[in-house]
């Protein structure tokens, strides 16, 4: 039987939607897609994690114009983008500038994610107690704390917004090294922080409400939303979910996911394991699936989602290269020469601009395409474009900012 749990219950909730199997179905033209995120959320860039950013690459060279250094203890790991902030994600520490790269703010975090909330101006991150902290974007100021469910025992992976609800999805983790855990457990819940929002004297969000939680015994599971739904893909299944956490459309199959994003229509592009190794599917909700293609071994572990371009050209990144696949499925190119990928996105003109051992990479959907800058040191995160077409990246050393040559400040 293909069951949930709630954390604070013993029953089990089974799941009444009868799974659609994979099936394979032929791919139709489709739309170009016509919306995209001008924010940088989280490390895939939207909520869906599609990698999609509302700018075009400005024409010309580009030269440097301006860098702050940075803690190479800290170890960067994503940088994160608002209309007038930038949020650098690393180990432990986060830490927001300005767009002119001013630092306006700092913080720690305790595993997880850190994910920026535009609309309300904050950003959310696991605090050293095991809260979920929201901060304000302004100045890094505490905002408020929510308390998830067991705390530090939990690891916030994913946290996505819509209005008063927070969606988040958790991964147990033992806090004793040697403690025996035969089969750890992830969660998806959801809380309301109420309208108005109720802070009290100590910090806590008096207001917010738990408005449910699905509990699945396994090592994996990951979520992305677009719009008000939310997908989840965990061992030998694919969920679609509304804000209320009630599942809708549930697909079987043979795959362990690795990294998940979405497309415009809902359709769940895959890099999954498989009985025949790696392999990159697109599918929907109904179990048809248009695209299943062998992978190297490389990308059995990448913690890239797909990126997924306006003309719907898919690029799937890899520490150690790239594949990348026309709208219909097939094989467009691969490289595996680029050096390490630190992470990437994908432009309003369908350009790839990804992070590529010392160099800034812009390729088109052919696979062709240019050095916008080479840095002297290993990139360690995906790039940022901005609106107004600047670029950010961060090394180990250096938070830079680039700009097309004549528009230096």
């Amino acid at each position: 039987m293909d069951v949930f749990s709630q954390l604070w219950s013993a029953s089990e909730i089974a799941v009444t939607v009868p799974p659609a199997s994979v099936h394979p179905v032929s791919p139709t033209p489709r739309p170009r897609a016509t919306s995209a995120d001008a924010h940088v959320r989280r490390m895939g860039g939207t909520d869906a994690l599609d990698g999609r950013s509302a700018a075009s690459l400005p024409p010309g060279r580009w030269v440097e114009d301006g860098r702050v250094a940075l803690d190479p203890d800290d170890r960067s790991l994503a940088l994160l983008s608002t209309a007038d902030r930038l949020v650098l994600s690393s180990e432990g520490p986060w830490a927001i500038f300005d767009h002119g790269l001013g630092r306006v703010g700092a913080g720690m975090r305790a595993g997880g994610d850190v994910t920026v909330d535009p609309e309300h101006g904050l950003l959310y991150a696991t605090d050293p107690s095991g809260c979920l902290g929201a901060h304000h974007l302004a100045d890094g100021g505490r905002a408020f704390a929510i308390p998830l469910m067991l705390g530090l025992e939990w690891e916030r992976g994913y946290v996505a917004r819509r209005g008063q609800r927070v969606i988040v999805l958790s991964r147990e983790r033992p806090l004793d090294p040697h403690a025996h855990v035969p089969r750890l457990r992830c969660m998806i819940e959801a809380c309301d922080v109420g309208d108005p929002e109720v802070v009290g004297p100590d910090g806590f969000l008096e207001s917010a409400v738990g408005a449910g939680d699905l509990v699945r015994t396994t090592p994996v599971l990951l979520a992305a939303c677009r719009d008000r739904s939310i997908v989840l893909a965990t061992t030998d299944r694919l969920y679609g979910l509304d804000l209320e956490l009630t599942i809708e459309a549930a697909v079987e199959g043979a795959f362990t996911p690795v990294a998940m994003s979405l497309d415009e229509a809902r359709r769940v592009h895959l890099v999954c394991s498989t009985p025949r190794g790696p392999a990159y599917w697109a599918i929907g909700l109904d179990g048809g699936r248009t695209v299943e293609a062998p992978l190297r071994a490389t990308f059995a572990g990448t913690p890239f989602p797909p990126l997924v371009a306006h003309d719907h050209h898919v690029f799937v990144l890899a520490r150690g290269g790239i594949a990348a696949f026309d709208p219909g499925g097939a094989l467009r190119w691969e490289r595996y020469d680029l050096g390490p990928i630190a992470g990437g996105l994908v432009t309003a003109d369908d350009r790839l601009l990804v992070s590529a051992g010392e160099r800034l990479l812009a390729l088109r959907p052919d696979g062709t395409g240019e050095v916008l800058q080479g840095v002297g040191e290993a990139l360690w995160t995906g790039p940022v474009l901005t609106p107004e077409g600047v670029l950010f990246v961060a090394t180990r050393h250096q938070l830079l900012r680039l700009v097309p040559e004549g528009r230096a400040r």
